[in-house]
């Protein structure tokens, strides 16, 4: 991750904070745990924040407004839609991956905010870090969590898999609790009204939310799909994790953890 921005300020950390932009032109402020915090509008931020219109943002003694222009955002999204060459839709198969941090309620009742916002903060640049070395993508940040994917090449496979081992054993060393869950299947990318991050729709996209929640459920840190399980080579031994229905889909479906 590189500065495109560079503070002269020595409140600032090395690297101190992201403002990604996601699909339907929504902005999001990510701090990777820096020392001296990020605040909106007053409030430190604890988890990845939605920025609204004339949010004033502070970076050590350096302020910033957030600017929006919603008539601008409406007509580059209008126009997008009227131009069908404006964003192909393609359907390819992908690697869905998502992490979420457990007990987050709970856990920002124990910890003070300030200690909370550098290990949440962290967490977060160490798996944006990890996805991205590992030739994926982070497509929308979730305030607890984030959904990733990696399009099907010839070596997505083995990517992916040491991108879920580093994560795994983050899970053994890390500060606070966190889940994550890997699925597989065909995905529609792109499509008009696209800004920032690719559109990714489709049943497999609802199919790996549901699994998030099915892994809280079942209180499992790790969940695998059989159809990501059938194409993923792990060093560890995979356990059965029974067949279970989900929201909106007919049937049970086989489950794998480790």
């Amino acid at each position: 991750m590189q500065n495109q921005v560079v503070l002269k300020d020595s409140k600032a950390s090395r690297r101190h904070a992201v403002i990604h932009l996601q699909t339907g032109g929504e902005y999001w402020l990510v701090d990777f745990g820096s020392t001296n915090g990020t605040t909106v509008n007053g409030r430190r931020v604890l988890k990845p924040t939605l920025l609204r219109n004339w949010d004033q943002i502070f970076i050590g003694d350096e302020c910033f407004i957030f600017h929006q222009d919603a008539d601008l955002t409406r007509r580059t999204l209008d126009k997008a839609s009227t131009n069908g060459t404006a964003r192909e839709i393609k359907t390819v198969d992908c690697w869905l991956l998502i992490a979420d941090i457990e007990g987050s309620t709970r856990l920002s009742l124990s910890v003070p905010p300030d200690e909370l916002s550098i290990v949440v903060g962290r967490w977060f640049a160490s798996c944006k870090e990890n996805i991205e070395a590992h030739d994926g993508q982070i497509n929308k940040f979730l305030g607890d969590g984030f959904f990733s994917y990696w399009i099907e090449r010839p070596a997505a496979a083995a990517q992916v898999a040491k991108a879920v081992q580093k994560l795994s054993d983050a899970q053994s060393s890390a500060h606070l609790k966190f889940r994550w869950v890997l699925h597989h299947g065909p995905v529609s990318i792109g499509g008009a009204g696209s800004l920032g991050e690719e559109s990714l729709l489709g049943s497999e996209v609802h199919f790996t939310f549901r699994m998030e929640s099915l892994a809280s459920k079942l209180n499992l840190t790790r969940l695998l799909s059989e159809s990501a399980r059938a194409k993923l080579s792990l060093a560890a031994t995979l356990r059965d994790a029974g067949h279970h229905p989900l929201g909106g889909f007919d049937g049970f479906h086989h489950f794998h953890t480790f």
